[in-house]
């Protein structure tokens, strides 16, 4: 089963071409397309602003050298690594799953258009839980600035689960994660999280 271009999921803004990027993917007019009802996304200029900035704050270490390029139903990024950072000492794709904040390495950039069409790409993905969680909430698709947020990041002890998944907005969903993360990376090891602050005044 391949991913079909939605019609009527469709970014507004312009194309995104950061330098590690370059005009890989707008120069097909692939930044602000969805496929498959939402399934995976690619970035244009105003949604892949907040997601980088919630990707570095989440690994501050790879700053400079990391560019997001496409994201998927449950907001997790795609992102092209520099070499200096990556597994294969070459400019590698990975894979940021924000809610279990875990790094995965998929393939070289040139290969991931074709790679993404691909019953593996499906997998992970999670199309299956796609599929179950919009017949769940009666949603034939999500709207190009929407993602299914965990409720209760993985990170915090939540699971990729229908119940624990809601829709919302993609940017307000990114910033919360980056607050959670951040208040419990600063604490000490061992210590138990018990309660977390979001917005302005915390």
């Amino acid at each position: 089963m391949g991913l079909t271009i939605d019609s009527d999921l469709i970014g507004t803004a312009g194309p995104w071409t950061p330098p590690l990027i370059a005009d890989r993917f707008s120069k097909i007019g692939a930044c602000g397309r969805s496929f498959g009802r939402g399934l995976l996304r690619f970035h244009d200029s105003t949604a892949a602003v907040d997601a980088q900035e919630t990707v570095i704050s989440m690994w501050p270490e790879l700053d400079g050298d990391v560019a997001v390029f496409a994201f998927d139903w449950l907001g997790r990024q795609f992102a092209v690594i520099g070499a200096g950072h990556s597994e294969t000492g070459a400019d590698d794709v990975a894979f940021f799953d924000l809610h279990g904040h875990s790094v995965e390495s998929v393939v070289e950039p040139d290969e991931f258009l074709q790679a993404f069409q691909t019953p593996l790409m499906l997998q992970l993905l999670e199309f299956d839980l796609f599929d179950r969680w919009r017949t769940a909430v009666s949603l034939s698709g999500l709207p190009f600035d929407q993602c299914a947020g965990e409720k209760v990041p993985e990170f915090l002890g939540g699971t990729p689960t229908v119940g624990n998944l809601e829709a919302g907005d993609l940017s307000v969903h990114l910033a919360v994660l980056s607050q959670l993360w951040e208040q419990v990376a600063s604490a000490p090891n061992g210590a138990r999280v018990t309660a977390v602050q979001i917005g302005e005044d915390r």
